[in-house]
């Protein structure tokens, strides 16, 4: 499993890399990423459980967080619990929740490409969005978090393709 997120992690660094340097546009874009792991899931013998009261408090938190933010795109795993922990947000923005795969490369190459020069917000897991935050700044630092952390969201903003800023915040 580790292999796989380091190939992919490294095809679509070169991949993105490769696209940025071949392509510009006359105005300056920005692009922002507000990354974060699903809200707490119930614990029901499940692979695929809904959010707890507590993961529904969040999602909603997360919408207080990013109410100034003009939210453009909205992307969630196939999982309930990262679908509900951005349903909220659609719900206040009028939204679809776009369905990504964080096991395949295209499938990501495919979100970066359609938010480009729009404020999105993806949920993914404890493993996905440390990897995804990664491609997107283009560099390996950002670790898997533990299972028990709910509290973390990454932004990432890029200007013209390149990262502009990126850093981990607390909510």
């Amino acid at each position: 499993m580790k292999n796989s997120y380091q190939f992919i992690f490294v095809s679509l660094s070169l991949l993105f890399a490769l696209s940025c340097s071949n392509f510009r546009t006359d105005k300056e874009e920005t692009t922002r990423y507000y990354l974060v792991r699903h809200a707490e899931k119930a614990v029901d013998g499940t692979d695929d459980p809904d959010l707890s009261p507590a993961g529904q408090q969040r999602a909603l938190k997360l919408v207080t967080m990013l109410k100034d933010s003009k939210i453009e795109r909205l992307y969630a795993t196939s999982y309930k619990r990262t679908r509900q922990t951005l349903q909220p947000m659609a719900d206040m923005y009028h939204l679809k929740i776009n369905i990504y795969d964080h096991q395949d490369a295209e499938s990501i190459m495919r979100m970066i490409a359609d938010c480009k020069g729009k404020t999105t917000v993806v949920a993914g897991h404890s493993n996905s969005i440390p990897k995804l935050a990664n491609i997107l700044i283009g560099e390996e630092i950002y670790q898997e978090l533990d299972e028990s952390n709910y509290t973390k969201m990454w932004e990432i903003t890029k200007e013209e393709g390149k990262v502009a800023e990126h850093k981990i915040i607390t909510y």
